[in-house]
């Protein structure tokens, strides 16, 4: 499958528990919906942690109990970078060199860039 659209899909938001609301830290779930130029979509959970220097974004390629997979993405708010790393094997990627990108500077941008990697490395018909 190599995407040619995509679509984030809110779903709901936790605020988490530290002991008090003041300290909890809320991670919203998406579901990330990509399409091939067939017509054919995948589908994928994932979380955001909006922390005060960085954003982390993981998603679940395949959730499993055997074979628990993920794609995380770590955005320096600071820096304006964005870094991928994954748990899947080695068979399922194209290439495992994950660039880091530099000067992001909205949040579409963001997104596009990770959607991006994961069409160039990831083979996601592998990843079931």
């Amino acid at each position: 499958m190599r995407i040619v659209l995509y679509d984030w899909m809110f779903q709901s938001m936790d605020k988490g528990n530290f002991g008090n609301e003041k300290d909890a830290i809320p991670k919203v779930y998406y579901e990330l919906v990509l399409k091939d130029s067939e017509g054919q979509s995948k589908s994928y959970q994932l979380s955001i942690r909006d922390l005060i220097v960085s954003t982390y974004i993981d998603i679940f390629i395949n959730e499993d109990d055997a074979n628990h997979s993920t794609v995380s993405a770590i955005f320096n708010k600071t820096n304006r970078w964005l870094k991928l790393k994954t748990t899947l094997p080695l068979k399922c990627m194209r290439d495992t060199d994950w660039e880091r990108k530099n000067n992001i500077d909205n949040f579409d941008t963001l997104l596009q860039h990770i959607v991006e990697q994961i069409d160039q490395r990831i083979k996601l018909d592998c990843a079931e």
